[in-house]
């Protein structure tokens, strides 16, 4: 696991931003990049530096694809977590995330399939299942997508507030007032 984090130095010319990619296992410094501002772009930068140094792993892939998905850097994005996916298959992160992004740009039906497999990786995945059953409604397949998912989404996870409000609407949507209601009330 990587952390990454923005801090500033006084030196004799000023102040020196500072953007660092730590293993946390490890606590060793792998990569690291400093300017003039404090900004997403110096955080890719140190992750790109990471990945330069030879940290070429899932979780500093996706890291990385994060900080180009914040960017509006998609194909980039998709690219890191094609390749986070590539590095290790039968991690659920990098799917649920780039299910999120896919979701984002609209891409539905890629974005179910991402958070498909991430379920099959994680079965309890309370959120992937919430995920997956928006982007469901989102192509119209609510009875039979959507709600099933909120369901299980609920199942795992009772107090699941997201759950409740998604499964609301999808209710509303098909003229099921009184579940709606009672869900909206949860």
């Amino acid at each position: 696991m990587y952390g990454t984090d923005i801090t500033y130095v006084s030196t004799d010319e000023g102040w020196l931003n500072l953007a660092g990619v730590k293993d946390l296992a490890t606590s060793e410094l792998i990569g690291y990049a400093m300017g003039s501002r404090m900004t997403k772009e110096l955080t890719h930068a140190a992750l790109n530096r990471a990945v330069a140094l030879g940290e070429d792993t899932p979780a500093v892939r996706i890291a990385r694809a994060g900080v180009f998905t914040q960017l509006g850097e998609s194909k980039r994005a998709l690219a890191d977590y094609r390749e986070a996916i590539r590095l290790r298959l039968e991690n659920p992160e990098p799917y649920f995330l780039r299910g999120k992004l896919f979701f984002s740009l609209r891409r539905y039906n890629d974005a179910i399939e991402d958070f498909t497999r991430c379920l099959q990786l994680k079965p309890d995945d309370a959120d992937a299942y919430i995920e997956r059953g928006t982007a469901r409604g989102e192509t119209g397949l609510l009875e039979e997508g959507a709600l099933p998912d909120f369901n299980q989404a609920l199942l795992l996870d009772p107090d699941n507030a997201r759950a409740y409000t998604m499964r609301g609407a999808t209710y509303d949507r098909l003229g099921i007032f009184p579940k709606a209601i009672a869900d909206y009330t949860k």
